[in-house]
């Protein structure tokens, strides 16, 4: 199947700034042991060094920057770059206790509150940079893998513990007004810890000119190839899941009509991939894979994955959906089971759905075929495993005949002939 989730909206009414202070940077930093490091004269921040500028960080590449406890007030990022078009790539940062505010803002093209960033390059590209989190607070702004002006792609959050609020995490992020874009095959795995707002595989934000809808002749902006990877037990409920999303955004604010043939905005091959039942979010959207793995807590009762969002329809008609067994801890399936695996109770799902069929293998190996379709209220996306009806856990594997009353009779009209029968004999 060839199935895209609708593009995100057309238009955005943001306004625009820009924000930096003054920075001094070791080349290395942690926290603690060592002094907090004075980064900006008004918010204190974490990173790797920078040169004379103060907008580029004296090695781009390969920086290790952790955070395990205490408060920076700014942001914690690996590398950044405000100066030229020299990449940044291959920076990690590691959160395990503290707490990033995400206060600085120092975007020439957004007044973005960035928390943390493996890497950012805001006029070139954010490659393979990487965000750990496992344990401590995000009190505000992004986190975020790789930021850059140009493109973003292959970065990495990984979220196991703590708490990220407001913003939420994505895994590649471009703005871009002057030239083509891109926020491609970048990667989001979530397997614990509480984050609201959104959960991005890959972000683009084509920049409009001041009171204009036009977008550079030739320019195309791309948020293809992006993964969300959810296990665990995570705290979702406030969270939008998006696999790959471009959008517009105004510097001044204004609505813009869809031109003849639509915007150049290409979202394709973004995946999502669950492996957790109960799993409750704010939203789902920009998804063309939807993989469902069976875990061994699944159960008819609650859905594996729950969209809380009000009057929205989750167009999962244009998504290729697959199903199979967790591979670490598989459920274990009977013929006649039926479980949930998308529910929309304040909202709908896309119609028509076109049923889908095929095999699947359980924890014991037993393949059983299984249809997926949506129910008829339209609110719920359902597995039926196997051909079977739905057997009652009581029910005895070789069922009794019923007996009428008739046959009742009967019956107690022989038992009493036998009785008389053997009395005689007895007499005799």
């Amino acid at each position: 199947m060839n199935r895209a989730f609708p593009r995100a909206a057309s238009a955005c009414t943001l306004a625009l700034g820009l924000s930096l202070g003054g920075l001094a940077w070791a080349d290395t930093a942690t926290l603690p042991p060592g002094p907090l490091i004075d980064i900006n004269s008004v918010a204190n921040s974490l990173g790797t060094g920078v040169d004379a500028a103060t907008t580029k960080s004296n090695s781009l590449t390969g920086n290790t920057v952790t955070l395990t406890s205490g408060a920076v007030d700014g942001y914690v990022v690996g590398a950044i770059n405000l100066e030229d078009t020299d990449a940044v790539s291959g920076n990690t940062v590691t959160l395990s206790g503290g707490d990033a505010a995400g206060s600085e803002t120092f975007s020439t093209h957004a007044t973005y509150g960035l928390a943390v960033a493996g890497g950012y390059a805001d006029n070139a590209a954010a490659s393979d940079n990487t965000v750990t989190i496992s344990g401590g607070t995000v009190d505000s702004g992004l986190v975020v893998g790789g930021m850059g002006g140009s493109s973003a792609t292959g970065n990495t959050v990984t979220v196991s513990a703590g708490t990220i609020s407001v913003s939420g995490v994505t895994g590649g992020f471009t703005i871009n007004g002057s030239a083509s874009a891109a926020a491609t095959g970048n990667t989001v795995n979530i397997t614990g810890g509480t984050i609201a707002g959104g959960i991005n595989g890959g972000r683009v934000y084509a920049v409009l000119p001041s009171m204009s809808c036009s977008l550079p002749v030739g320019a195309t902006y791309d948020a293809s190839n992006n993964t969300v990877n959810i296990s665990g037990t995570p705290d979702l409920s406030a969270a939008s899941v998006i696999g790959g999303t471009v959008a517009l955004l105004a510097t001044t604010p204004i609505v813009c009509p869809s031109p003849p043939g639509g915007y150049p905005f290409t979202t394709n091959n973004n995946t999502l991939n669950l492996h957790s039942a109960s799993v409750q979010v704010a939203g789902l959207a920009g998804f063309n894979t939807l993989n469902f793995y069976l875990p061994a807590t699944l159960t008819a009762s609650q859905p594996m994955l729950t969209d809380t969002a009000s009057s929205v329809v989750v167009d999962i008609s244009s998504a290729a959906i697959h199903v199979a067994t967790d591979a670490t801890a598989p459920a274990t399936l009977h013929d006649g089971d039926a479980y949930t695996l998308i529910s929309a109770p304040n909202g709908s799902l896309s119609s028509p759905f076109t049923a889908l069929t095929g095999t699947i293998t359980d924890a014991t190996g037993a393949a059983f075929p299984y249809t997926v379709d949506v129910d008829a209220s339209s609110t719920k996306l359902v597995l039926k495993i196997g051909t079977a009806p739905p057997v009652p856990p009581s029910a005895s594997a070789a069922a009794v005949p019923a007996t009428s009353p008739a046959a009742l009779a009967l019956l107690a009209l022989l038992l009493a002939a036998t009785g008389w029968l053997a009395r005689r004999g007895a007499r005799r």
